[in-house]
């Protein structure tokens, strides 16, 4: 990628508001891309979203950008993680990352769907091998109905206030990182 491309890539919105009245959501985050020929062993990745085998070390492919998925999908649809340590310990998100248990917790995740629910589970799976791929996502049927059904059907799977409560995650761990 060139600078130029670089530098705008930095300075674009990641929410887009369409001439059509709808919202385009753009996630991107290439800092540690790579072409994968074969399993990687470095351990990296954000805390919240490292998949289960990165931190096992025993190599992995593109199966964690799926995890990754996950995590973000959830977040999306209830304004939180699935994997938090009370104490905020990285340690302990990291075992808790391992063990892979989650919940729907009430009374976040009571307007979404029961379909929504499948697709994050799928994606939030510990093996690899049985996790989703971006095709079964793809054939998923709320990622089918999503194409098919107005937004309006949709826009009430993400919970009124949420996107406030991201900013100030989003916020409180930049303020982390510094």
């Amino acid at each position: 990628m060139g600078n130029k491309a670089a530098k705008g890539a930095r300075n674009a919105f990641p929410v887009q508001r369409n001439e059509d009245k709808s919202t385009t959501l753009k996630l991107a985050d290439f800092g540690l891309a790579k072409h994968v020929v074969r399993p990687i062993f470095t351990v990296c990745g954000t805390p919240t979203y490292v998949a289960p085998e990165i931190l096992s070390e025993k190599g992995y492919g593109l199966e964690v950008d799926m995890w990754a998925a996950g995590v973000i999908l959830y977040i999306l649809l209830c304004g939180f993680p699935p994997f938090r340590s009370p104490e905020r310990d990285q340690d302990e998100l990291f075992n808790i990352i391992q063990l892979g248990h989650f919940e729907f917790l009430a009374p976040y995740w009571d307007n979404i769907s029961d379909a929504a629910k499948d697709l994050v589970s799928r994606l939030l799976v510990v093996d690899p091998k049985k996790r989703y791929t971006a095709h079964q996502v793809l054939q998923h049927p709320w990622i089918e109905t999503a194409g098919k059904t107005s937004t309006a059907n949709h826009r009430k799977e993400v919970p009124p206030g949420s996107e406030g409560h991201i900013r100030k995650q989003h916020k409180r761990s930049a303020e982390q990182a510094s």
